[in-house]
């Protein structure tokens, strides 16, 4: 099995999903699995492959817009199809391939990866990105401090 499980170089990465990642990779360790961590919109100057006692770590390079990242649709897109052409590129065995999204904003990149492998999706939603846009406040708490 190739279990390939994506992350992203944002705030999400700090509340919880990071740590979600490492404990799921430690626990999966003696497991009969090749695992990849694909960190997406990475700080890296460019695409880079590490890797650690039993899991390999991808680093693809956010796009950058004059000094900052265009989050456009068409933008996100054309990452996400970037993407698609270096796993395409990288991924050697694809039996058994799997591919675990950690965001629900990775449709787009989900669809494309289905498209152009035999592939299982599966999906964890750790939070809202509303809810990050309002620094973690629970309604219930914002409409108490009314």
């Amino acid at each position: 099995m190739n279990l390939y499980l994506f992350n992203a170089h944002d705030s999400a990465a700090t509340y919880g999903i990071g740590t979600y990642l490492k404990e799921l990779t430690g626990a999966l360790a003696g497991a009969d699995m090749n695992i990849h961590v694909v960190h997406l919109h990475s700080r890296r100057p460019e695409f880079e492959i590490t890797k650690t006692n039993h899991t390999e770590h991808w680093y693809i390079p956010e796009v950058r817009s004059g000094n900052t990242f265009s989050g456009s649709v068409q933008r996100v897109e054309d990452y996400y199809r970037n993407v698609i052409y270096l796993l395409r590129i990288h991924i050697r065995d694809t039996k058994d391939l799997i591919f675990h999204f950690n965001y629900n904003q990775s449709l787009a990149l989900a669809k494309g990866l289905k498209e152009v492998f035999s592939c299982q999706t599966a999906v964890t939603v750790h939070f809202n990105k509303w809810a990050l846009d309002l620094h973690g406040m629970s309604l219930s708490v914002m409409l108490r401090s009314r």
